[in-house]
């Protein structure tokens, strides 16, 4: 029994375009570089970053950017290495679950709120996006940056979801 010529293609197709597609990610090894089983390139990310400014503004205390990517990362890295096989900047990913997480621990309460609704004294990370869907995602911290320099980070900025932090 011979398969049918469009199920063919498509399996041709599929397989094609997994072995094609690996562009960045499974082409650029030196980008997986780990440090004690974790990933480097999430220490400099806007994850820990922005969690850096909060907890600055919240505690007057500075906690290496390290020290919170370390703890987020050992959940697990399973997502972010996935993700990764397509886009090595995917380590770079701190997700909106693991941002909670880590600010729960700490003793904090997270609430989704409008980013119109920020006023002065309120402590909040934002989640914005800029127009290329893939590329441009930032977690940004506020009052760390005004609500004006929030709205235009990208040349065409979308706020995605706001945490407001309270203790």
């Amino acid at each position: 029994m011979k398969p049918e010529p469009t199920k063919w293609l498509a399996w041709v197709l599929a397989i094609s375009f997994i072995f094609l597609n690996t562009s960045c990610g499974l082409l650029h090894k030196e980008k997986f570089k780990k440090e004690d089983g974790l990933y480097i390139r999430h220490y400099h990310s806007c994850g820990p970053d922005s969690i850096q400014d909060a907890i600055l503004k919240l505690e007057r205390k500075l906690v290496s950017r390290k020290s919170i990517s370390k703890d987020i990362q050992s959940t697990g890295n399973t997502s972010r290495l996935l993700l990764a096989s397509f886009d090595y900047r995917a380590l770079e990913i701190t997700f909106p679950c693991e941002l909670k997480k880590y600010l729960n621990k700490r003793g904090y309460n997270i609430q989704e709120v409008s980013f119109d609704s920020l006023k002065e004294g309120d402590v909040a990370i934002v989640l914005v996006r800029g127009s290329n869907l893939l590329k441009e995602w930032h977690w940004i911290t506020y009052p760390t940056h005004s609500k004006e320099y929030i709205k235009n980070f990208f040349s065409s900025t979308e706020v995605i979801s706001v945490l407001k932090i309270t203790s």
